[in-house]
């Protein structure tokens, strides 16, 4: 009997692990269907204006990142790696925005060869543009910030555009605490709300969630 409880407790938790395995591939492997589209009208739009070069560098960057975003397996990446596909990105939306906003970095270089979940970086990117600087009509900044601070990497995404309003933070921080599955056809899934679970699946009781304040 003690033989079979044991096997059944591995069994049980290797199906937990086969889960989560599961989970993580899932939500990580997906892309914003009107962010291929818009990115594929862009380049089509430097082709007949005859910039090759250029239509060659997007395309490029465009293949880098859904490759990215398909993974092959590789949950955990270097902090470097996102960061690049992250300036990868951020060229596809400059070349489609033109200089509607600028985007500044500020990293410490100490901390590129850490370990990160793949496709973390990038998402919170990709949510200040569609939520923060895409709608207003003024230019506006996005300011990626990496620190080592008291022993932790901490990473900061900003942005001057329009700003959260106060029932929607309520119900962002609501999702965010909430111990619930996340649905991966949820509009928000490669939001913060998809990186926050994801942390969660990645790092188990180890990971400890703060609100989202107001400003930040």
């Amino acid at each position: 009997m003690l033989r079979r409880t044991k096997t059944l407790i591995r069994e049980k938790y290797e199906l937990r692990l086969t889960h989560t395995q599961a989970q993580l591939e899932a939500l990580q492997s997906q892309i914003r269907p009107h962010f291929l589209f818009n990115t594929l009208n862009s380049i089509k739009a430097v082709v007949d204006g005859g910039e090759t070069g250029q239509a060659s560098r997007m395309v490029q960057s465009l293949s880098d990142l859904l490759r990215y975003c398909l993974g092959h397996g590789r949950n955990v990446v270097t902090f470097s790696e996102e960061l690049e596909i992250t300036r990868k990105y951020l060229y596809l939306q400059q070349c489609r925005f033109g200089d509607r906003y600028t985007v500044e970095y500020d990293v410490d270089q100490a901390g590129l060869p850490l370990s990160i979940p793949r496709l973390t970086l990038q998402p919170l990117v990709e949510n200040a543009i569609l939520h923060g600087l895409e709608p207003m009509r003024e230019k506006g900044r996005l300011l990626l910030t990496a620190k080592l601070l008291d022993g932790r990497y901490v990473v900061y995404v900003a942005n001057t555009g329009r700003r959260i309003p106060e029932e929607k933070l309520r119900e962002l921080n609501e999702k965010l605490s909430g111990a619930g599955e996340l649905n991966p056809l949820e509009q928000e899934r490669l939001g913060i709300v998809n990186v926050n679970h994801r942390l969660k699946l990645h790092y188990g009781d180890s990971y400890e969630y703060m609100p989202v304040k107001a400003g930040d």
